[in-house]
């Protein structure tokens, strides 16, 4: 066989990828028989498979990449055949954010986490004792932490520049909706410590970072106190579904989108 009958199925593929249709999956049998018939007219005799790439645009996730194969078997088209769904990251040659920035990243996370846990369970022990109260001071103190950490993180952001880019690219307005999930996030994490902080300070309890005093935001008032623990806890109840949602969409684009969305936040492997 000659490398120009070789060459005809890829030719004719490229044909029919080049008019950068929009079609549902449903429709992709009906291009598979295009191509077979394109290849039946040419009478090719005996074709191997050949590889290609092409991007379906699937509303609205026209970022899904699809394996697609083209060639033909001893009397019979092959067309197209879809050999994969989506296409996975080389995870070795992904860009990543800053190894400070992953570390920071993954310490607040734990330290979150954590902040609840000493919250929620600090139930377990009665009012008024020390279990309880240990409960609380560590909450308070993860509390401050955490703010510090995300100032810090802030700053190590301004300084690194754009993020690293994401592969393949998101819609539009998804990349928006990040944005502004990111905010959202960024601002839960420095208004909750400040509240809870202005909160003790309010109830003129002292305000203490791991056992050490600090000065207190507001001068001591009972109904000011009051408002502000409520407006604490429905934060609380808020960062529940914010974080959640924010982790649970990075694990949906990492295993449904299969995109480096995750990926770029997680510390590279050492070389072998």
């Amino acid at each position: 066989m000659t490398a120009k009958e070789r060459e005809k199925p890829q030719r004719v593929a490229e044909n029919v990828i080049a008019s950068d249709l929009e079609f549902e999956l449903r429709q992709f049998v009906q291009y598979g028989e295009m191509v077979d018939n394109a290849l039946q007219q040419r009478n090719a005799p005996e074709l191997d498979y050949d590889l290609c790439q092409v991007t379906f645009r699937f509303p609205p996730y026209d970022f899904w990449q699809t394996r697609v194969r083209t060639g033909m078997r001893t009397g019979h088209a092959g067309g197209f055949l879809m050999t994969d769904t989506t296409t996975k990251p080389d995870t070795t040659t992904v860009p990543r954010y800053s190894p400070t920035m992953i570390r920071l990243h993954w310490l607040t996370f734990i330290l979150v986490v954590l902040a609840y846990i000493f919250m929620e369970f600090r139930e377990i022990y009665p009012r008024g004792s020390d279990g309880r109260e240990f409960m609380k001071a560590t909450h308070y103190s993860l509390g401050l932490t955490i703010l510090g950490l995300t100032i810090a993180r802030l700053l190590v952001k301004i300084m690194s520049g754009p993020a690293p880019a994401i592969s393949p690219a998101p819609a539009p307005w998804q990349h928006t909706a990040a944005k502004l999930g990111h905010i959202a996030i960024y601002v839960f994490l420095i208004a909750m410590p400040i509240v809870g902080w202005a909160t003790l300070s309010a109830e003129g309890d002292p305000v203490r970072f791991f056992g050490l005093e600090i000065p207190a935001l507001l001068a001591p008032d009972k109904i000011l106190s009051g408002e502000l623990e409520e407006l604490h806890e429905i934060g609380g109840t808020i960062g529940y579904f914010l974080l959640g949602g924010h982790a649970l969409l990075s694990i949906i684009h990492h295993a449904v989108f299969k995109d480096t969305t995750l990926i770029r936040m997680m510390p590279s492997r050492p070389a072998p």
